[in-house]
């Protein structure tokens, strides 16, 4: 493998952190490269690869549980108020659905940057020729 699969690979993740199956693309390619992959150096750069893909996908899901309970929890509370104005119920539904949309976009905004930053920072190590460190 040379580091320009491998840079490819990292192109691959800053398109996939907005547009997932390019990002499952690149993870798969970073698997397949992995096991042929003989130069420490760039095994480094391909596990850091597939830790990035993990992280943003536990990450994506955790979000999207929280998203869920949230609205959930939200909605039931505000259906459970005793109230006999519509109005309020009808209010308390869309701030918990405001509240569930900023959350969303922060878990989605953490991730883009994580995956982004992360494939930066992997970028440069790269092209310095230098390894991942395994502190980072």
């Amino acid at each position: 493998m040379s580091q320009e699969q491998t840079r490819f690979i990292y192109i691959l993740y800053f398109i996939g952190a907005f547009i997932w199956p390019v990002l499952l693309a690149g993870v798969i390619l970073a698997y397949l490269e992995k096991r042929r992959e003989f130069d420490l150096m760039l095994e480094s750069h391909l596990r850091k690869q597939i830790r990035i893909f993990w992280f943003h996908l536990v990450g994506g899901i955790v979000g999207a549980i929280v998203v869920f309970l949230s609205v959930v929890i939200l909605v039931t509370f505000a259906a459970s108020a005793p109230s006999t104005d519509f109005d309020a119920g009808v209010r308390a539904i869309h701030l918990s659905t405001l509240f569930s949309f900023v959350i969303l976009i922060f878990f989605g905004l953490v991730l883009v940057a994580y995956v982004w930053i992360a494939s930066f920072r992997g970028l440069s190590r790269l092209d310095d020729g230098a390894p991942i460190d395994k502190d980072r």
